[in-house]
């Protein structure tokens, strides 16, 4: 998986919702390490896609990505983020994700965010 770095979104390329979206439960931290489950569902023009996701916690700190291929990946389908308790403070998360799509030329749009909290381990 390559690293990729959030860079500041050109005014022309605003979230849409138009190619798809993404979303997850609220739920509770696992007291330790774990993986919290995420979907996504796209409706790309045609050609070949490429699916990024970004989770930021609520400090808008990263914490983990996601990566998907139209060669290897369904449009709709589902996914985990993995991190640790440890780290992470409870709070409301932010999914972002960011569509490419190629042949003929390449277009990008980035998703409406989607949020969900995650509450203290008990």
């Amino acid at each position: 998986m390559a690293l990729v770095v959030l860079a500041a979104v050109p005014a022309h390329a605003r979230a849409t919702a138009e190619w798809g979206r993404t979303g997850a439960p609220d739920r509770t931290l696992k007291p330790d390490c774990g993986s919290y489950n995420y979907h996504y569902r796209l409706h790309p023009p045609p050609g070949d896609w490429m699916l990024e996701t970004f989770l930021l916690d609520p400090n808008k700190k990263r914490l983990a990505s996601g990566y998907f291929l139209s060669a290897a990946d369904p449009v709709k389908g589902q996914s985990s983020f993995a991190f640790c308790t440890l780290n992470t403070v409870p709070g409301k998360f932010t999914i972002k994700a960011r569509l490419t799509v190629s042949n003929p030329g390449a277009r990008q749009r980035w998703l409406e965010p989607s949020t969900f909290r995650l509450r203290a381990p008990r």
